[in-house]
């Protein structure tokens, strides 16, 4: 096993050990992998217990024809350095200052376009890098998809087969799970 793989089975086995009540919705476009646009919305919510996470997202990268859906399994604690770490998978994630705050989000994605079907895992960082005056830097995404090849959905024995990151154009918003908020995009 290479040692992104290891990075990434060590991921996994930190999730657990920081989860805890998180929500997190928004969305909008990033710059695609081919310069064109890609477009991201999320809702993940997890304020009801990790064990019963709920929510997806949308992920659309038109000249790499990526089209994809996923429910959310796993959203971590709110940590910095998160979107670094996806960045060490080959996803050039950046931390933001003092006022972000960074996600790790594990889904089941499946592909929504006919030309290239299939399904697999995604691992995904979102910042909320603030609102208004208050933000210290941009919102950011960064996208990492794995096919099914295996059992465990070649998440730990393959590289991602697409990744994307980026400064959001865009709207990515922490919510605190003890007051209602409005449902975000799914």
């Amino acid at each position: 096993m290479n040692n992104r793989m290891v990075m990434v089975a060590a991921a996994v086995v930190g999730f657990a050990a920081v989860g805890c009540n998180s929500k997190v919705t928004g969305g909008g476009s990033l710059r695609g992998l081919d310069g064109d646009r890609a477009t991201f919305t999320a809702n993940f919510d997890s304020c009801k217990g990790i064990d019963q996470a709920q929510g997806g997202f949308l992920y659309k990268d038109k000249n790499s024809d990526v089209s994809v859906k996923g429910d959310l399994v796993y959203i971590s604690a709110p940590l910095p350095g998160w979107c670094d770490f996806v960045g060490g998978l080959g996803v050039n994630g950046v931390n933001g200052g003092a006022a972000s705050i960074s996600y790790m989000a594990v889904a089941r994605w499946e592909s929504r376009n006919p030309k290239q079907p299939g399904s697999g895992t995604a691992l995904l960082c979102v910042r909320d890098a603030g609102e208004g005056k208050k933000a210290d830097s941009a919102d950011f995404v960064a996208v990492g998809l794995w096919r099914d090849v295996d059992g465990l959905g070649g998440f730990l024995t393959s590289p991602p087969f697409h990744t994307n990151s980026g400064t959001l154009q865009g709207n990515i918003q922490s919510h605190d799970c003890s007051s209602p908020t409005s449902p975000g995009p799914t």
